[in-house]
């Protein structure tokens, strides 16, 4: 397992490693998947608060990260969400990628509700994720991230606390 910090999105070491990993799928005839994670919004705590458990949370999904993926997974910190993750899971397909997703989400669930159990459910920290797959969802590494994100962003506008692959938006193929 390769674990990188600072991953941006438009990053030219993010997407140098992406479009490697498309080249190499692509001559192998292989799939790979793209999970984009975030910690939903902590609503309810003030700012001097915010940061300590924000902190936890990012300790918790990086101490899941590490120990739920395989030697052959790449996981990238990310640089522009302070709380965020994005997955590559190499020879994964997107039903792979989802059970893999939901189970980083359903331990990220466990984690909150044994912190924070006395505040209501809807206000306890959650993770959500966006999936996207090579070849189903796109061929190029600008359309896998972009899907990725669309998928993510759904998840996000559905309330959070949830996978959503690009089949679940029905978002149109592009290469």
């Amino acid at each position: 397992m390769v674990f990188i910090d600072s991953y941006r999105l438009g990053s030219e070491f993010f997407r140098d490693w992406l479009e490697g990993e498309v080249a190499r799928a692509r001559r192998h005839k292989h799939c790979f998947s793209l999970v984009v994670f975030d910690i939903d919004e902590f609503r309810i705590f003030d700012k001097s608060q915010k940061y300590i458990y924000t902190k936890a949370c990012f300790e918790k999904m990086c101490k899941i990260l590490r120990e739920g993926v395989r030697l052959s997974d790449i996981v990238f910190v990310s640089g522009f969400r302070k709380t965020g993750f994005v997955v590559i899971l190499p020879e994964t397909d997107k039903k792979g990628a989802v059970v893999f997703a939901n189970r980083v989400k359903n331990e990220m669930e466990r984690f909150s509700n044994t912190l924070w159990g006395v505040l209501p459910k809807e206000e306890r920290p959650t993770v959500s994720a966006g999936i996207s797959s090579f070849p189903d969802d796109g061929e190029s590494d600008e359309v896998l991230c972009k899907k990725a994100e669309q998928a993510f962003n759904d998840a996000r506008k559905r309330g959070g606390n949830m996978v959503v692959s690009v089949s679940d938006i029905n978002g149109p193929r592009e290469e």
